[in-house]
């Protein structure tokens, strides 16, 4: 996604001389030409200096860049299979994973490319930015590595507690969370998290060869997305401990969410109109984001009560109301 040109841009490993695209919305997609003949298997976008940049695994100038996304400009500088690339804006540096080599390419432009000699000959394949750590991390394929680098130059190579191939990388900067998934078919085990890069702990998954993960800031979840699996394609992390957003507005001392998506409603009783409204034995039963309805209580003589959300000062205020049009 690119905040500037709002617009997502995808790349794909086959479709003839037409294997890019983009879209304003997720839904309505414009095809773009690019060189034929290459699987192009990642792209990024750099707001510092407005292109997209992919990355192809085959050999022969393996790297293109685009302004618009539409418009794409092959470059001529390498001649190696890479499979991830990521931005980071705080060093202007763009990195590169090799699948294979032992080493890794970082570049400032996206034209011109140096190759970094890493401290492990392994297939890495994700690789991803952390701004509040200032740290890189790439994973592997090859029976579980994760390295991490803090410029992109010099990289150092971290213990986990798996062996089994990693392929995705992401950060999430509200919960400061490193996450990695790879290939948990055997053993449930495709999951390791990191609050640093360097102590990693596994999570226990649904068995399956988990490929790709995103963070979502607003929903405070993680997803990820599973490759020839019978069983579910698509996993979603836990809300238990997630960030409070505007989608989670009862996670104070006084309201909490669950990891299961349930609302707990802790306080006693709310003053309005100089009476005391006891809210012991409260159910939620529908919800929007400024708007709780239907809050039955088997406490006191008003059996639906429903709330509004105010700010005051930066705080959140619910405050009752007795009418069934949610408008008012």
């Amino acid at each position: 996604w690119s905040p500037e040109r709002e617009v997502f841009c995808a790349v794909a490993v086959s479709g003839g001389n037409d294997r890019a695209m983009i879209s304003p919305d997720g839904i309505n997609w414009t095809l773009s030409t690019t060189t034929p003949g290459l699987q192009w298997f990642c792209v990024c976008w750099s707001a510092e200096l407005n292109i997209f940049c992919a990355v192809a695994n085959a050999g022969g100038n393996p790297v293109m860049t685009s302004p618009d996304g539409l418009n794409w400009t092959q470059q001529t500088t390498l001649n190696y299979a890479l499979i991830g690339v990521c931005w980071s804006p705080e060093l202007k540096l763009f990195v590169a994973a090799r699948n294979g080599g032992g080493t890794t390419y970082i570049s400032s432009n996206g034209v011109n490319w140096e190759v970094i000699n890493l401290p492990t000959n392994r297939n890495f394949v994700g690789v991803n930015w952390s701004p509040e750590l200032n740290q890189f991390v790439q994973c592997s394929q090859s029976t579980g590595y994760i390295i991490t680098s803090y410029d992109g130059r010099n990289w150092a190579e971290q213990t986990i507690p798996v062996t089994h191939p990693l392929y995705g990388v992401e950060w999430s900067k509200e919960l400061g969370l490193w996450v990695v998934v790879g290939d948990g078919s055997p053993n449930q085990d495709g999951v390791i998290t990191s609050p640093d890069g360097i102590n990693w702990t596994l999570r226990v998954t649904n068995g399956a060869d988990w490929r790709g993960i995103c963070w979502s800031p607003e929903l405070g979840i993680f997803v990820s997305t599973a490759l020839n699996t019978t069983n579910e394609a698509v996993m979603t992390s836990s809300l238990l401990g997630r960030p409070t957003t505007s989608y989670n507005v009862f996670n104070n001392s006084y309201n909490n969410i669950d990891q299961f998506g349930k609302w707990t409603f802790n306080m006693k009783s709310l003053l309005c109109n100089n009476n005391n409204i006891n809210l012991e034995n409260t159910s939620i039963t529908t919800s929007t984001d400024n708007h709780i309805a239907s809050i039955k209580t088997t406490s006191n003589n008003i059996q639906t009560t429903n709330f509004l959300k105010l700010k005051l000062n930066g705080n959140d205020i619910w405050l009752p109301y007795f009418t069934s049009d949610p408008s008012i």
